[in-house]
């Protein structure tokens, strides 16, 4: 999922497409991936600083997937440089035509930062080169603050090897039951470059781009409204 990204995409997310992608049977795939940031729904979560990244995943030919991403992450100063653990499971159904639905659930964990660990579930419609998912989460970032993200992604072959590939993301933070957190705001996200496949390599450049607020959540670490991401990385 992935991706994110989400140029990488985001979130995760990432994985999750590349998982559900074929359901003629049961298989396990993976990829080792060094990003120059990790860039996560409008905010940088490495603090500009490059990072390795790694995603396993099963798919099984049910339609039943589960999976973990692995990144490193650095919060500023009060978290430091740490590793953050994504899990997810999900159910990939069939439409009429070319067109999947999805639904499943994701974990984020902080390994020394546990104050920051949350649970989200997902649904989304899935098509060849585009897609769209909507995700909720009743403790996002563990700041006691409900959130809806809506993202479409998108990409388009220009050559044999070569796709363009698309983001646009909206974040919408809500107070708690108790009027505890921010008041009822959103921050959009959005993305656009090249991916380039090799063999088990590819390699993604991509401009990403946040709408900042002053009072962010601390959780998104330094603000940064826009950056050059580039990621390098080999499937086994």
């Amino acid at each position: 999922m992935g991706a994110g990204s989400s140029l990488l995409r985001p979130f995760i997310m990432a994985g999750v497409m590349a998982i559900a992608g074929s359901q003629a049977c049961a298989q396990i795939s993976g990829n080792v991936s060094l990003v120059s940031g990790y860039w996560y729904r409008g905010a940088m979560l490495s603090n500009a600083h490059p990072q390795p990244q790694l995603h396993l995943g099963y798919d099984g030919k049910d339609g039943w997937y589960a999976g973990g991403f692995a990144s490193g992450v650095d919060l500023g100063p009060r978290t430091g440089s740490q590793v953050q653990l994504m899990t997810y499971a999900g159910y990939l159904g069939h439409l009429p035509g070319d067109i999947r639905w999805e639904a499943g659930l994701i974990k984020s964990a902080f390994l020394n930062a546990a104050a920051y660990n949350y649970l989200e579930g997902f649904a989304g419609i899935l098509a060849d080169n585009l897609s769209a998912r909507l995700y909720f989460s009743p403790d996002y970032f563990g700041a006691r603050i409900r959130t809806i993200y809506a993202e479409l992604n998108g990409s388009y072959p220009l050559m044999e090897r070569i796709q363009l590939v698309g983001h646009v993301g909206h974040l919408q933070i809500f107070p708690d039951a108790a009027g505890r957190g921010p008041e009822s705001r959103s921050r959009h996200d959005i993305s656009i470059g090249l991916s380039a496949g090799f063999a088990d390599w590819s390699m993604r450049v991509a401009w990403v781009a946040g709408r900042p607020y002053a009072d962010g959540p601390q959780f998104y670490g330094t603000p940064k409204p826009s950056a050059w991401i580039l990621s390098v990385s080999t499937s086994f």
